[in-house]
């Protein structure tokens, strides 16, 4: 074998052992950022607090902004059951205002839709529910201060910034929650079978 060739073969073998062993440190999914959760969004929307019923779990929202999408929904009454979601009913007062990033599909009184609502330094995941004509509020997402931390009315300026295509810099938190990756998976599905098949 010509030297050349063995030199190309020790080569070609060096880097496919260095990529190999690089491997294991592969992130599958990166985790979310704002420009990411802009761009998966179909709608993007601006609320304010317009009525709330903390003893019922109810807050209702009303169209404040419409960011991105063509046709806001009508109905942005939320409803809050538990102890885990009490943090959005301590929040909430009228006038207040959150973002609210959603998934929504065509005909969306027959389509399901899911999305995540931020308010002041908080992230909750939504469902809707097409029979009652509300959305289900599952489950703060702590995680989710990795995509964006801080005030709300902040937050409407950022996103106003992605969508126009600018750079902008997001003020986030590190992860400070136990819950495994399959624990949050088992912790929403039971909650979307729920809520879906009442």
């Amino acid at each position: 074998m010509p030297i050349r060739l063995a030199v190309r073969w020790v080569g070609a073998l060096l880097v496919v052992a260095l990529v190999a062993s690089a491997a294991p440190g592969y992130i599958h999914f990166a985790p979310m950022s704002l420009p990411k959760m802009c761009k998966a969004s179909i709608v993007v929307r601006v609320v304010t607090v317009k009525a709330l019923d903390a003893e019922r779990g109810v807050v209702v929202f009303e169209l404040a902004e419409l960011l991105k999408g063509k046709r806001p929904m009508t109905s942005l009454k939320h409803v809050a059951r538990g102890d885990a979601v009490k943090p959005l009913l301590d929040w909430a007062a009228v006038g207040k205002r959150a973002v609210l990033f959603s998934i929504e599909g065509d005909g969306f009184r027959t389509a399901s839709a899911c999305a995540y609502l931020f308010i002041d330094r908080a992230c909750f995941s939504l469902d809707y529910n097409t029979a009652g004509d509300f959305w289900l509020v599952m489950r703060p997402e702590p995680n989710l201060s990795a995509c964006y931390h801080g005030p709300a009315e902040r937050l409407v300026q950022l996103t106003k910034g992605v969508l126009a295509g600018e750079v902008v810099v997001v003020p986030t938190r590190e992860l400070e929650g136990t819950e495994t990756e399959e624990q949050r998976i088992k912790a929403v599905n039971d909650i979307l079978i729920e809520n879906r098949t009442k």
